[in-house]
């Protein structure tokens, strides 16, 4: 359990950046936008020695169209 990203969705008040960084270009996250806050904790298995968080918006949270469509 102390490995486990910490997960909580939010609606943004002021412009951050979309921190997922598998698709470029980077882009914003506007104010009134839902968007997911992650975090993981110090000394994961990922070897970090302070806590990560990232912010990512609700259309890179969504799984790509077409990609398993039958």
């Amino acid at each position: 359990m102390a490995d486990e990203p910490l997960k909580s969705y939010h609606t943004a008040r002021i412009r951050k950046y979309c921190e997922d960084t598998h698709r470029p270009p980077f882009h914003h996250i506007e104010p009134g936008e839902r968007y997911l806050r992650t975090a993981l904790p110090p000394n994961s298995e990922l070897g970090n020695e302070h806590w990560w968080t990232m912010n990512i918006c609700k259309s890179c949270m969504a799984p790509e169209k077409g990609k398993n469509d039958v």
